[in-house]
């Protein structure tokens, strides 16, 4: 995002956060893109974290789930 759009940014990332929050992104997600987590075969991977020391620290707290 453009660094002169912070009103947009901030209007989007509230948007985004209300579909998380009452579950719409997860309703979209089942519907657009049936069995996703099966056809990715999620259980099948594994993660790994690293740490990054330029990434913003508002992603410090974040996990692999």
């Amino acid at each position: 995002m453009h660094p002169e759009k912070q009103a947009l940014a901030e209007h989007l990332t509230e948007g985004l956060q209300i579909a998380l929050n009452n579950g719409k992104h997860q309703q979209l997600i089942d519907r657009y893109y049936p069995n996703l987590a099966f056809r990715l075969r999620l259980s099948e991977r594994r993660t790994s974290s690293r740490g990054n020391p330029n990434s913003p620290k508002a992603l410090s707290g974040l996990t692999p789930s």
